[in-house]
């Protein structure tokens, strides 16, 4: 068979689906990947070189522009006709409404709609712009999403929604996989040698809680000058993104230690105590299980996709979404914690991450549906 998948990143999607594509290769079939080039040429020569064709279609990822998405449209509907995938595996917002958009022209492919998080289009705001691109975004999914043969999520808030507000009406092609998964090989477990250091990774988002974990680490530095926080992330083109103005405040008055993002993201996790995502809402987030495998306790939120990563008092803890003086309360029970206490808690982590979110566990799953049709 030829299985497409279809996303706004090559480089998103090799980060967080190179071993399934693998895997469906051993299976015997051809794989495409179609989106922005956005990697180096040396990659693309690897990946090439193991029977991963790339189509580069780019897409204008985090606004709303008329002409743009009808031309990526255009250009999924012509990869479609002229290459004739038999399977089409979709992933974020844009690829999963304009891939289903198409997929009407085209009866005998099979499409599979991969909801990695509901994003910025669920996460109420008040203002006129955020009531039109909601309303939008929820009405589009809900015309499209039926020509899809299955619908897959990353934990269960998310699935939930969809069916409360009939954007699906059968729970019969719906499945919950717990993420993209993580490769435990790739993120081994380290001991934890350093105290008192705290790490957030992540899109430089006010979604992802950026403001609130700034807050609560000013709070705490003025009681505990001796804690450090980190911040690693990119500035993003997106309605919700953090302004370079307000990220070079922060970094001028030392609150926290700002790394732009790289492909060190280990070396960062290996050196710090406790791992931090104040995210407002998630699909299921990779940072997260990245963290968990190394073997580090998370601090995270109460909210959809965040709260099934940790098992409260086990391998972390969880607090209440867009209040700095919880996620402050919460680092200061953290702080107040034994090293006997923490460490045992990050190892508690890498046995979750062995348990649940073993990326080998949940190919499985996602390979059943494609190649199998969850048969």
């Amino acid at each position: 068979m030829r299985i497409f998948i279809l996303g706004s990143s090559l480089n998103s999607l090799l980060r967080f689906r190179e071993r399934l594509l693998n895997e469906i290769i051993e299976k015997g079939h051809e794989v495409f990947v179609v989106a922005a080039n956005d990697v180096p040429k040396d990659v693309i020569q690897q990946v090439t070189s193991r029977n991963i064709n790339i189509i580069d279609v780019k897409i204008k990822k985090a606004r709303i522009s008329l002409l743009a998405d009808l031309l990526f449209f255009y250009k999924i509907h012509n990869v479609f006709k002229n290459f004739k995938p038999d399977v089409v595996l979709l992933s974020n917002i844009k690829p999963v409404i304009y891939g289903n958009l198409s997929g009407l022209f085209f009866s005998r492919i099979r499409i599979i709609s991969l909801i990695t998080g509901l994003g910025y289009a669920f996460i109420p705001k008040p203002g006129l712009r955020y009531f039109f691109i909601s309303y939008l975004v929820r009405i589009l999914y809900k015309i499209l999403i039926a020509k899809s043969s299955h619908v897959i999520f990353q934990n269960k808030d998310d699935r939930d929604i969809f069916l409360s507000m009939k954007i699906l009406t059968d729970r019969s092609n719906v499945a919950v996989v717990p993420g993209s998964g993580v490769p435990l090989d790739q993120f081994p477990e380290h001991k934890i040698v350093n105290f008192n250091r705290f790490l957030m990774v992540g899109r430089l988002l006010e979604d992802k809680g950026v403001r609130e974990y700034v807050e609560a680490a000013r709070k705490i530095r003025n009681d505990n000058p001796r804690a450090s926080f980190t911040l690693m992330g990119g500035l993003d083109d997106n309605y919700a993104s953090i302004k370079s103005d307000e990220l070079s405040e922060w970094i001028k008055e030392g609150v926290i230690n700002y790394v732009p993002y790289s492909d060190k993201v280990l070396q960062q996790l290996v050196s710090c105590t406790w791992f931090v995502l104040p995210s407002y809402r998630e699909g299921c987030p990779r940072s997260v299980l990245e963290a968990m495998s190394v073997g580090r306790p998370i601090i995270t939120t109460n909210a959809p996709g965040c709260r099934d990563t940790v098992e409260e008092g086990y391998n972390g803890f969880l607090c209440t979404p867009r209040s700095a003086a919880a996620l402050s309360d919460i680092i200061q029970k953290a702080i107040n914690l034994s090293h006997a206490d923490t460490v045992k808690m990050g190892q508690a982590s890498r046995r979750r991450a062995e348990d649940i979110f073993d990326v080998a566990k949940v190919n499985r799953q996602v390979v059943n549906l494609v190649l199998n049709n969850g048969n």
